[in-house]
Formats: structure tokens, C-alpha cells, sequence
């Protein structure tokens, strides 16, 4: 799964839930690729997430605040996200992609929680690649 990143790539910065955008976030992540046989490639991602200012918001991928505390007493630990990404070879030019992702929420996300705003969160895709 060696790709040349052409286009920023928000998944590969900041994890496969698109709930962390770029704006006001800092994000210490590692990467583990697995070539676990000629047509499978496994890839584990983690990612722990901390506001830079406690006062400013959480934005999504899209840029728009998601979660805001004026007062800053939320703090600034956003959380941590896991995702495990399956990426079966079919074919030279066809590939079927999985992923489950997990973000456990931290203090900023759990302080910030309401009936339309979990602290926690999953999701789950499965995406068809044909290349030509």
C-alpha cells in the first residue's frame, strides 16, 4: 500500500473518524503497516488528540466547531483514536478497504457531551478501490 500522497490526505493526519479538522489541534499519532500476505495489507493507526487553545473549538474535517467551551474549563484533552484498516488486494487494480474506528473521548469531549454530542464515538467503512 505504498502511495505517493498527491493531495493532503485527512485520514492519514488525523485518523478515519473525520471528527478532528486541522484548525486548533495538535495530534501525536503513529502508524504500522503490515503487508501480511500479497493480498492483504493491515493498517493500524493511533492518534491522541489535545486542543491548543482550551478557549477556541474542536473542529470537524469540514472546519466547522463542533464542540466549543468559552470558559476553558473543559481543558484541552480531545481524546484518543484507534483504526484498523483492511485493505484486501483483489485484483492489480481492484481493491476492497475496511476500516473500524474507535475514538474514546477525553476530558474536553466528555465535558462538552449532551443528548446530541457523545463523548465517544465509532464508525465503520467499507470502500470499493478500482484503478486504471
Amino acid at each position: 500500500m505504498k502511495t505517493a500522497w498527491q493531495f493532503p490526505f485527512g485520514h492519514h493526519y488525523f485518523g478515519w473518524m473525520d471528527m478532528v479538522g486541522r484548525q486548533n489541534i495538535h495530534d501525536l499519532s503513529t502508524h504500522l503497516y503490515l503487508d501480511a500476505a500479497p493480498w492483504l495489507t493491515v493498517w493500524l493507526q493511533y492518534h491522541h488528540f489535545w486542543l491548543d487553545q482550551r478557549r477556541d473549538a474542536l473542529y470537524n474535517a469540514g472546519g466547522i466547531a463542533i464542540r466549543r467551551d468559552p470558559t476553558g474549563q473543559a481543558g484541552n484533552n480531545v481524546g484518543d483514536e484507534i483504526d484498523l484498516i483492511l485493505n484486501f488486494h483483489l485484483t492489480r487494480y481492484s481493491d476492497v478497504l475496511v476500516s473500524y474506528n474507535k475514538l474514546y473521548g477525553g476530558g474536553f469531549l466528555e465535558a462538552t457531551a449532551g443528548p446530541n454530542a457523545a463523548a465517544d464515538a465509532e464508525s465503520l467503512y467499507l470502500i470499493f478501490q478500482q484503478k486504471w
